[in-house]
């Protein structure tokens, strides 16, 4: 090497260049459809490319090439700025630090399922108007959308979109406005915030489009997500970790359950409601109830079955060639599959779900929520006693009715019943004081009543500071 001349090492330099330039350039070529380099094959072949992830956002790569390997550092402080924005309430720079935290780990999940939870639960709870609380659950909303975009494998985000579309609007403190919100969107430009989002002067403001664009009930739209929680959670290599499978695999049909019980809480008792009952039946009990899937002690178990099926269970699972002799026995075993299957069945709290859909789908159950919605209606905002009073016996009557079946039995336990059948004898008995009537010794829904004294004292006390003695 000495020997040569400073024009010949120059030579030598640049052909060393090139010859390791040749498998830098066929490992690295782009992927195409005649030929894909090493790296690009193995990319498709393992589905590690960034397409094959989600949607590609070009301004990502570009960050993290601009930062140089700096990455993890710009992300502990973006993270620590988002931190301090939230104490201070500086709202709208929090959305921008979270929109830059994304672009630099598009695809971890623990970011956009925090930061989604932050502004559906965190940051809508610092707003006074209940509107402005609605914006940020939807931006919550909106944002773990996104994340499904730009991770489609990932079930746990689907679920968590699913769950601030259902159970959040729907069970939040102020779910009334929500769910109206959810169908007339205060944000629209033609929205008149000096009339109720349900009122005529509303009744053509759209939904936001980017989430309910078929202007659905809400909880119909989060059994969407949730469906769709499933289908992704099925896929080869996809398995959530979030819950146990059946637990997760039930949010579909409970989202028809819920939709079902809302149309009651707002005093919806027809043809329509009893149907969505009907449906959330069928959805829990013929495809939820015979979704086979494999239990990690038991081999493949499904919700719904009598013997004949726990049988054709530990048969199919005979045949299966991936386990252990000790797993073979138990998987074959009669009994162990049966205690499985009861086991699994408490753990998702089936049989009471059936129960619970079974009944509300009967016509007597249906009229019994109707009237006594009715006579608290009749009696507390009308002051028609009368009316009031004919209507809530009558209801009483035959809620009890129902409960005195044997197949329903365990309802009683049940807390929003229960709320609901404790509320209607409070208010019967604030009639029948009004009237200067005695009360009788016996009465429907009295031994559910007097079996639950704390919550009693608990709704006569709300009864009384609503309206008085």
């Amino acid at each position: 090497m000495n020997n040569l001349t400073s024009q010949q090492r120059k030579l030598l330099y640049v052909f060393g260049i090139l010859l390791l330039l040749v498998p830098i350039v066929y490992l690295g070529l782009p992927g195409s459809a005649n030929f894909k380099g090493k790296l690009a094959d193995l990319r498709t072949k393992y589905e590690l490319g960034e397409a094959s992830l989600g949607n590609v956002d070009p301004a990502s790569a570009t960050m993290n090439l601009v930062l140089l390997g700096m990455r993890g550092v710009a992300v502990n402080v973006l993270w620590q700025q988002a931190i301090e924005q939230k104490e201070h309430k500086q709202w709208g720079e929090l959305r921008s630090t979270v929109d830059s935290i994304v672009l630099l780990q598009p695809h971890f999940r623990q970011v956009w399922e925090f930061q989604g939870w932050n502004l559906a639960y965190n940051v809508s709870a610092e707003w006074d108007g209940v509107a402005d609380r609605f914006h940020w659950v939807k931006e919550g909303a909106k944002f773990l959308k996104e994340g499904t975009e730009r991770n489609k494998k990932y079930s746990e985000l689907y679920w968590e979109t699913g769950r601030v579309i259902g159970p959040k609007i729907g069970r939040s403190d102020e779910w009334k406005l929500f769910r109206k919100f959810f169908l007339h969107d205060p944000d629209n430009p033609s929205y008149k915030h000096d009339f109720p989002p349900d009122s005529p002067e509303n009744a053509d403001v759209l939904p936001d489009q980017e989430l309910n664009p078929e202007q659905e009930d809400n909880y119909l739209v989060s059994k969407k997500w949730f469906t769709d929680a499933n289908t992704v959670e099925a896929l080869p290599g996809n398995r959530q970790k979030k819950f146990d499978r059946l637990i997760f695999r039930s949010y579909p049909a409970r989202s028809q359950y819920n939709y079902a019980d809302a149309l009651h809480r707002e005093g919806v008792f027809n043809e329509g409601s009893r149907a969505a009952w009907e449906q959330g039946y069928k959805e829990w009990t013929t495809e939820y109830g015979v979704d086979r899937v494999e239990s990690s002690f038991n081999g493949t178990i499904q919700l719904e079955a009598d013997d004949a099926t726990v049988q054709e269970l530990c048969d199919l699972d005979a045949l299966r060639t991936d386990m252990t002799e000790d797993q073979r026995k138990v998987y074959t075993n009669f009994d162990a599959k049966k205690k499985a299957i009861e086991f699994n069945q408490n753990k998702t709290n089936y049989r009471y779900w059936r129960v619970r859909g079974q009944a509300e789908k009967d016509k007597t159950m249906e009229e019994a929520h109707r009237e006594i919605y009715a006579a608290r209606d009749a009696y507390l905002k009308q002051g028609d006693l009368e009316t009031g009073l004919k209507l809530i016996e009558s209801g009483m009557k035959k809620m009890q009715e129902m409960l005195d079946k044997l197949e329903y039995t365990e309802l009683q336990l049940e807390d929003n019943l229960q709320e609901e059948c404790i509320k209607a004898v409070i208010v019967w008995k604030s009639m029948l004081e009004v009237k200067r009537q005695p009360l009788p010794e016996n009465y429907p829904l009295k031994k559910m009543y007097d079996e639950n004294p704390q919550r009693v004292a608990e709704f006569e006390e709300i009864f009384r500071n609503q309206y008085g003695s």
